[in-house]
């Protein structure tokens, strides 16, 4: 097994490397790196030692990757973008277009058809100008793609302008994957004054209000709901004359990658196979590990950011989501991708963890100092009682996983944690 490694030695030899290079005792060499039960042997062009693994405080078998990060790096989400007063675009190709949206008036009962916001009877269906809503609108986008393969482009939403008391906008957006649970789109609320701003609009042209979401921000979906509010200066609703929604196809999402942080200190980092109210499954260094959701303190869905890590760290039960709002409570049940949480001032609380959540919360890690711990390349830091050292792998005792193996190559450092350096 060829291996660049450090030895840190309780007897005072320390052999290192730079770059490719060993160093011992002021001398570089290359080496190879062989483990025995006892013995762990080193051997270059012009040397070899054998030293007895007892005397070993810790082993570098490599560096962790640095760009092995929580997930990608995320842009802002939503860029709100406002137009007074131009002509009518009227898209007849977007996602919605001949799609009947289903209104539901705001203090209305029974839910209408609304076919002229986005085509709904013919491609070319004429808007209308003439028509008041408040309330919200769900448009189903069908299953001929996949959820998991749209990407939401931008939403743009025409109000006629020549109308002081009706050419307002206040409004949001929601997304769904089946059509039950509506998930708001962080970003959206909006309310733009037109005529306080601007002033009245010409005959024939519009007001016009654009999300523009940013790629990756906002996948997995098939319904879009547009929430639609009187607006906030002249309290009326608006003459809203057409919706456009234009999405991506997209290949599936890589795995989330997620942090989870065990209770007796050991922290896996690896490719989110599944979570529930009973366990989380994830792949490290491709290796399957299922942990009892029992028996973890925290995971992470995110990077967290620097200003929000002395919550996340604290200990106190609850969820962080990407707003930077910490809810307090118990988390009562999780089910893929919806975490129930039960806050004392808020109820019962059910988050998307894939829109919104960056970390959960269920306690306070009870630290031992462990006998050995394991770092892997990938960043997964594996504290145990004992470990068994073979020619191509290392088997270590933890309290939780049980015994864990790994090959030397998915590792970077290996220390034995209670020997005196």
């Amino acid at each position: 097994m060829n291996l660049i490694v450090i030895l840190i030695l309780l007897v005072g030899i320390t052999i290192s490397h730079c770059g490719t290079a060993l160093t011992l005792n002021g001398d570089k060499y290359e080496g190879n790196l062989s483990f025995s039960e006892q013995f762990v042997s080193i051997s270059g062009k012009e040397f070899t030692n054998e030293v007895q693994l007892s005397k070993v405080q810790k082993i570098i078998l490599g560096e962790v990757i640095k760009t092995y990060v929580l997930i990608p790096e995320e842009r802002e989400g939503v860029s709100v973008i406002i137009r007074h007063s131009v002509p009518l675009e009227q898209s007849t190709n977007d996602a919605i277009n001949g799609i009947v949206g289903i209104g539901k008036p705001f203090g209305k009962d029974k839910t209408i058809n609304l076919p002229y916001l986005s085509d709904g009877i013919k491609p070319d269906f004429t808007a209308d100008s003439n028509a008041l809503f408040v309330g919200d609108v769900v448009w189903d986008l069908g299953d001929a793609v996949p959820p998991v393969e749209r990407e939401l482009k931008e939403v743009s939403i025409w109000i006629k302008s020549d109308n002081k008391e009706y050419c307002d906008y206040s409004g949001a957006l929601e997304i769904s994957e089946g059509g039950n649970m509506f998930f708001p789109l962080d970003g959206t609320y909006t309310n733009v004054n037109f005529f306080e701003i601007f002033g009245r609009g010409f005959s024939d042209t519009y007001n016009n209000v654009i999300y523009d979401f940013a790629p990756g921000s906002v996948t997995g979906f098939r319904y879009i709901k547009l929430k639609v509010f009187p607006s906030v200066a002249s309290h009326n609703e608006p003459y809203l004359v057409e919706v456009d929604v234009f999405v991506n196809r997209i290949k599936p999402q890589v795995p989330r990658i997620i942090a989870i942080y065990l209770l007796n200190g050991t922290t896996l980092v690896g490719n989110l196979k599944s979570i529930n109210s009973k366990e989380i499954i994830l792949s490290v260094e491709k290796k399957e590990f299922t942990v009892p959701l029992v028996s973890v303190g925290k995971v992470l869905f995110r990077n967290v950011p620097e200003e929000f890590k002395d919550v996340v760290n604290s200990g106190r039960s609850g969820v962080l989501l990407r707003n930077g709002d910490f809810i307090d409570g118990e988390v009562k049940e999780v089910d893929e991708d919806i975490v129930s949480l039960y806050s004392t001032l808020l109820g019962v609380r059910r988050l998307s963890i894939r829109l919104n959540v960056v970390a959960m919360v269920l306690g306070k890690p009870k630290l031992a100092r462990p006998d050995v711990k394991i770092i892997t390349r990938y960043g997964s830091e594996i504290k145990g009682s004992s470990i068994k050292f073979e020619q191509e792998n290392i088997k270590l005792k933890e309290e939780i996983l049980g015994e864990v193996e790994f090959p030397y190559r998915d590792l970077a450092e290996i220390e034995f944690v209670n020997r005196n350096q």
